[in-house]
């Protein structure tokens, strides 16, 4: 078990130790708590990833856009398919 779940069920349970026993239900409990705090804490680095992201993705479908425009003029059949 990792660590900071052992001292999430501590928090709860003081007298618990690490080599005592745990019902799954309780385990898969601290576990969801775990995993939701890590996310918690990562909130606002995701946002400014999902932010970059969008810039990111905007950028380059109006770069794509203006390269498909401007460059399949002329081309032959094949040419565009391939």
């Amino acid at each position: 078990m990792r660590q900071p779940i052992a001292d999430l069920i501590r928090q709860d349970h003081p007298e618990w130790s690490p080599e005592g026993f745990l019902c799954h239900p309780d385990l898969n409990r601290y576990r969801s708590e775990y995993v939701r705090r890590m996310v918690d804490s990562e909130e606002g680095e995701i946002i400014n990833l999902e932010k970059e992201v969008r810039t990111n993705l905007r950028q380059h479908e109006v770069s794509a856009k203006h390269t498909v425009e401007d460059s399949d003029e002329g081309w032959t059949l094949g040419q565009r398919l391939a």
